[in-house]
């Protein structure tokens, strides 16, 4: 009985001698690649990734070939990046300064065309208008016609231009995905576009006919200063102009 119980003990011996033997040789084989990934350049070693690579079994050489072409492709990528962006500061400046001149051309025939319809009008016509109405008329609605020519139509084709590109993205990549947003946010988008639109428009225009009756008023009193001034009635038009000029202030703020 005790000479079938030695065996075991035996054998229970030398398997903790493997067991530690085994580990010995696992650690004297993990070493050397410690000691690479210590060795390794700073962006490898800050990525876990060089190390998992070295655990499961990779050498050091397919390791860096595959990290060196990694870099060559995102270099790649980045000056792709940066011509990219270089060609699209390029073409902005040269074809928004293209749509500024042809605004400033048009609104300067714009204004000449104006003046030469005032100066055909009758004379009970600029008795009822006043001066100012016709200069800030001149100066208001032509600069509004400029900034829409030169600015508005630009920018308005580069959002429909990039509208159609995404929708046209979006149905290649995920075709159902975008049947869903199109039939959901297209319509929310173009109701509140529109909405928001007639609130400017509509607050813009009171904006401007204040402005013109602000305008007409200034060149009254202006060209009757003398008589202003004999009846003291300079402190009363100073405050008829300030609250022309709020009540145009609030309805460009709503406007906005």
């Amino acid at each position: 009985m005790a000479d079938s119980a030695k065996p075991s003990v035996d054998m229970g011996i030398y398997e903790a001698l493997e067991t530690k033997e085994n580990e010995t040789k696992s650690k004297d084989k993990e070493l050397p690649r410690t000691q690479e990934i210590a060795t390794a350049p700073a962006p490898l070693r800050s990525n876990g990734n060089y190390e998992r690579l070295l655990r499961v079994g990779g050498d050091r050489e397919a390791v860096q070939a595959a990290t060196d072409q990694s870099l060559k492709e995102t270099n790649r990528n980045v000056t792709w990046l940066v011509a990219v962006g270089v060609g699209l500061f390029l073409t902005t400046y040269v074809y928004m300064g293209i749509w500024e001149y042809i605004g400033e051309s048009i609104s300067r025939r714009i204004r000449a065309a104006y003046l030469r319809s005032v100066l055909r009008q009758d004379i009970t016509w600029h008795d009822e208008h006043g001066a100012g109405k016709v200069t800030g008329g001149i100066e208001t609605d032509t600069h509004h016609i400029q900034g829409g020519i030169s600015e508005k139509v630009p920018l308005a084709v580069m959002y429909i231009s990039t509208f159609f590109a995404g929708f046209v993205i979006a149905f290649t990549q995920n075709w159902r995905l975008a049947l869903v947003l199109a039939a959901t946010m297209v319509p929310t988008i173009g109701a509140a576009g529109i909405v928001m639109e007639m609130v400017m428009s509509k607050f813009k225009t009171l904006s401007m006919k204040e402005l013109a009756v602000a305008s007409s008023m200034v060149e009254e009193v202006f060209s009757g200063i003398r008589a202003v001034q004999a009846f003291g009635s300079e402190q009363k038009l100073a405050k008829l102009f300030d609250t022309i000029d709020k009540r145009a202030m609030e309805y460009d703020l709503k406007s906005t």
